[in-house]
């Protein structure tokens, strides 16, 4: 293995990109390298039309245009006969074509005579990173035949990274990491409808957008006591403290990002929490030594996709998309009712077109399914 690939600043790299999307590129140049691969490429692709998009490393960016033009609906490594089926039991992990398929099926396809070769790709790592409704987002690691099979020892170098991979990525949606975090970076925090606080070194949190000023002003879940996040349970604030120390190590060899819900008993639905290191150059408000991104997301105030938008994913009718955001934001079918002013029956009716709609059976299963969507389930 090429040490270059395995230094420890590697992880601020990764956490960097959640607020800077530019440096995904250097992200997958340095997982290829670490794997043995020739380069790679970042695919966000919907399952049942392979439309989508993506960026590569290694080969011509218009690679990319040629793959969306006219492979994508032929990818074998990606085309599955139920879509809504798969992305029911889609869930984050590593695979090779070997795992997907066997090789001398993929060898014989037209994806890889036309595609896979003009770009010198014989095998392929899938890295799995996030799922929204029927879209799949993977990082793909492609390997010449000259260079061998992937073994179990570069699944695992790369395997060490993924939970960091799927972290960042997530933040980076929910910060909307369209741009780089400047200058005006409160302004832009403020533009957010998540609960976003950096901290520096020692814990203290720095800055606070409002979303987050009102989070610990209702006393729900989080605490700020002398500069310090905590929780009203002393465990709950003992792990999130243990986070944000580990994402503003002064030591970048043990810098890294992590996850907890925080679930108090006045609470239907979980505060998530998400913590990730970034370096101080990104961030114009910090000066020096390390910082954090804290990213919370109340459940309960139903952050989420626009109801247009959720209407496109899951193809609801508008009165459908109420009753489903309604069950979200924790109300029960009888509570939906009340709130939008319907039956308890006109409720019920939406919902089993809602079950029908998305491939799930129970409220619960459905509410999982939209939380996913909208990238707020804790890890």
């Amino acid at each position: 293995m090429n040490a270059r690939a395995d230094n420890s600043d590697f992880l601020d790299l990764v956490y960097d990109a959640a607020v800077d999307p530019g440096l995904w590129t250097s992200v997958i140049a340095r997982l290829a390298d670490m794997a043995g691969a020739g380069g790679g490429v970042l695919l966000e692709q919907n399952q049942a039309s392979g439309k989508g998009e993506g960026i590569i490393v290694g080969a011509d960016p218009a690679e990319m245009d040629a793959y969306f033009g006219r492979y994508a609906g032929n990818n074998v490594l990606q085309k599955v006969d139920d879509p809504h089926a798969f992305m029911k039991r889609w869930t984050p992990r590593i695979l090779t074509d070997e795992d997907w398929i066997p090789k001398e099926a993929l060898i014989r396809s037209e994806f890889y005579n036309e595609f896979l070769c003009r770009i010198d790709v014989h095998s392929v790592m899938m890295v799995r990173l996030a799922a929204r409704g029927l879209n799949a987002v993977n990082l793909d690691l492609g390997r010449p035949k000259r260079r061998g099979p992937y073994e179990a020892r570069d699944i695992a170098r790369v395997g060490r990274y993924h939970p960091h991979l799927i972290r960042s990525f997530k933040l980076g949606r929910k910060l909307g990491a369209n741009r780089q975090i400047e200058a005006g970076a409160a302004e832009y925090l403020e533009s957010l409808p998540h609960a976003v606080f950096l901290v520096g070194d020692g814990g203290r949190v720095r800055h606070a957008n409002g979303a987050a000023e009102r989070l610990v002003a209702s006393a729900r879940g989080l605490t700020l006591i002398r500069g310090m996040l905590g929780s009203v349970s002393p465990d709950l604030t003992r792990r999130l403290q243990a986070l944000i120390a580990a994402a503003t190590s002064p030591d970048a060899e043990h810098r890294t990002g992590g996850s907890m819900p925080i679930l108090t008993p006045d609470r239907l639905l979980p505060l998530s929490v998400m913590v990730a290191p970034v370096g101080s150059d990104r961030l114009a408000l910090f000066h020096a030594g390390p910082c954090a991104i804290v990213c919370v997301t109340d459940l309960e105030a139903g952050v989420s996709l626009p109801q247009a938008r959720l209407r496109e994913l899951l193809g609801l009718s508008a009165a459908e998309a109420r009753v489903a955001m309604a069950l979200v934001e924790g109300r029960t079918v009888r509570q939906a009712a009340d709130s939008l002013g319907l039956s308890f029956f006109t409720v019920r009716a939406h919902l089993v077109r809602i079950f029908d709609k998305t491939g799930t059976n129970r409220q619960a299963e459905l509410v999982r399914l939209i939380m996913r969507l909208i990238g707020m389930s804790p890890q």
